[in-house]
């Protein structure tokens, strides 16, 4: 066992010591020391491009006492290395513009169409936007939208902050766990749902007796699908609790600090724009719901029945 506070994380048979390095790692954390004292070299492979090697051959490596190889691994790896060369992780430029451009386009004319008098029909629209939008920052964050890193991260604050009012830096914090410890339950914050839902047998044993969740739970089967709706309102709600709480924002967090308060405000500042169209505050307030709900609902469908379905 290593020493108190110490993070040790094995890479290609070398193991490093992120101790200190986890408080610069644009990944946050939180995911670097869950994979204390273990493999990380596939998660490392999927998550890194020529930037993260090279900043990695930088570090000091001890080699293993034992190798870890095995034949499922090999395989696997063997796998994506064919994958690679054929190009199936090379962006299609063309695709990504088109997607790019008609998922901004439900936006326009969700706002096009609440300016002359549907609003109605535009908070359908900026709902459909806004769920078609989430997964477009998605992609930027994962760096799937070009070859270029920055450019990447530049369209995940358009799509993500301004667009859609979800943090770039909670989002990778939150969601590059997920991929990393998939459905791993108490680790994985995609499927770590109490006390509003559980997910399997496992995360009845965490319920406390008499407690909230101990209560509403029984009857999840009844809320799970009205309460999808919640989701993007919750995520926004999250994005800002999380670039207020300076505990949890390391030292590459807080470079972009400002990037992200700001691009998060000007996100609110459009939203008020659009909703002063609207002919009076009760239309507003429909306008608000409709549109979250509907882009919530959207986004619910696709990350909890992928959870369920893995």
């Amino acid at each position: 066992m290593g020493k108190e506070g110490e993070l040790l994380v094995t890479i290609d048979e070398k193991v490093y010591d992120l101790t200190h390095f986890k408080e610069v790692h644009p990944g946050g954390r939180y995911i670097l020391e869950q994979y204390h004292e273990k493999d990380a070299t596939e998660v490392f492979w999927s998550f890194h491009g020529k930037e993260g090697h090279e900043r990695l051959s930088q570090l000091k490596g001890v080699p293993v006492s034992k190798s870890t190889s095995n034949k499922k691994i090999d395989s696997f790896r063997l796998l994506r290395r064919q994958l690679l060369e054929e190009g199936y992780f090379e962006p299609n430029v063309w695709w990504q513009t088109y997607k790019s451009v008609s998922c901004v386009g439900f936006l326009v004319l969700g706002t096009i169409a609440t300016y002359f008098g549907y609003w109605l029909m535009g908070a359908i629209l900026c709902g459909i936007g806004y769920q078609q939008l989430g997964w477009l920052g998605h992609d930027a964050c994962h760096h799937g939208l070009t070859k270029n890193r920055k450019l990447n991260n530049a369209l995940g604050y358009f799509f993500g902050n301004v667009l859609n009012g979800f943090s770039v830096n909670w989002w990778k914090d939150r969601h590059n766990s997920h991929h990393a410890i998939t459905n791993v339950l108490d680790a994985d914050p995609d499927v770590d749902n109490l006390p509003l839902f559980v997910w399997s047998a496992y995360d009845l044993t965490r319920i406390v007796p008499d407690s909230f969740a101990s209560i509403i739970v029984p009857y999840q089967h009844w809320y799970f699908i009205p309460f999808t709706t919640t989701l993007k309102l919750i995520w926004g709600l999250q994005s800002i609790v999380f670039l207020r709480d300076l505990s949890v924002q390391n030292k590459s967090y807080q470079r972009s600090l400002r990037a992200e308060r700001l691009t998060l405000i000007l996100h609110y500042v459009l939203v008020f724009l659009v909703l002063r169209m609207t002919p009076s505050i009760t239309a507003a307030i429909m306008f608000f719901l409709i549109s979250e709900g509907i882009a919530g609902s959207g986004i619910a469908l696709v990350v909890f029945f992928e959870s369920l379905r893995l």
